[in-house]
């Protein structure tokens, strides 16, 4: 007899960013929210901007995304079979447990 779990997981959004300020968020942005970010991250540091440019911050979603553990420089950090490290797994909304046997 085989046991078996189905784990099903939900999201309020696609996807997520931080505007420029760092802290607020921004669900579903349009790709003019995006550039608009990317324009206000230009104007706060032009030093940074000329020599590795802006990037987007995207805010990870705790209820559906699984997070690994990164080192200071942001590289994954992987364990002694090469595999990441996983940092925390998402919670999710339903899980469906049973046992299924073959016919015979």
């Amino acid at each position: 007899m085989f046991k078996g779990e189905v784990r099903i997981y939900g999201s309020t959004y696609n996807e997520a960013i931080y505007a420029s300020d760092g802290t607020t968020v921004i669900e579903n942005p349009t790709d003019c929210e995006k550039q608009a970010v990317l324009d206000a991250l230009a104007l706060i540091d032009p030093d940074k901007t000329a020599a590795e440019g802006v990037r987007l911050t995207f805010v990870p979603d705790t209820n559906y995304d699984i997070t690994y553990q990164t080192d200071a420089d942001g590289q994954p950090v992987l364990d002694e079979n090469g595999l990441q490290i996983i940092d925390s797994e998402p919670t999710p909304l339903y899980t469906y447990q049973g046992t299924a046997s073959a016919i015979p």
